[in-house]
């Protein structure tokens, strides 16, 4: 009987490790690019809002791309934000960095060096409901392109 309480425990607990180890495979990652009147957004952020209320943020780089990643999977409403740039180093992978000591140069310089521009989008992109902007996210990979106008 012994053996028996064992192998149900063993079971037991390859079981949960099978699950958990499956728990990432519920997640997703979207690849896309922005563009407004036919160009691309030089900066800005796309917004995942879930039904539960989540939301995920993707920052745009200046060639019109972003990636959003470990999305929930089902439906997203999307919104987009155009605004200037941040400084490079500020954001890595969704976190803001501890400040540095150089910071306040680097910063200084960067601003010098290129000139903010932003566009300014319709309202409606700022707002999920309003926007038009959906996609059902499954696990994995996947592109979604964003093509924005007036």
């Amino acid at each position: 009987m012994r053996w028996l309480g064992r192998g149900v425990l063993c079971l037991g607990i390859g079981t949960v490790l099978v699950l958990g180890g499956c728990s990432s495979t519920k997640e997703g990652t979207v690849r896309g690019k922005v563009t407004y009147q036919g160009k691309p957004l030089e900066y800005g952020t796309v917004l995942f809002h879930f039904e539960n209320g989540h939301v995920v943020g993707a920052m745009i780089g200046p060639d019109g791309t972003y990636v959003a990643q470990r999305l929930p999977t089902g439906l997203a409403r999307l919104a987009v934000y155009a605004h200037p740039p941040v400084p490079e180093g500020f954001y890595l992978r969704n976190e803001v960095l501890p400040p540095s000591r150089d910071a306040p140069q680097l910063a200084t310089l960067y601003a010098q060096e290129r000139e903010p521009r932003t566009v300014s989008l319709p309202v409606r992109y700022a707002r999920p409901e309003a926007s038009g902007l959906s996609l059902t996210i499954g696990p994995g990979e996947q592109q979604f392109d964003i093509e924005l106008r007036p």
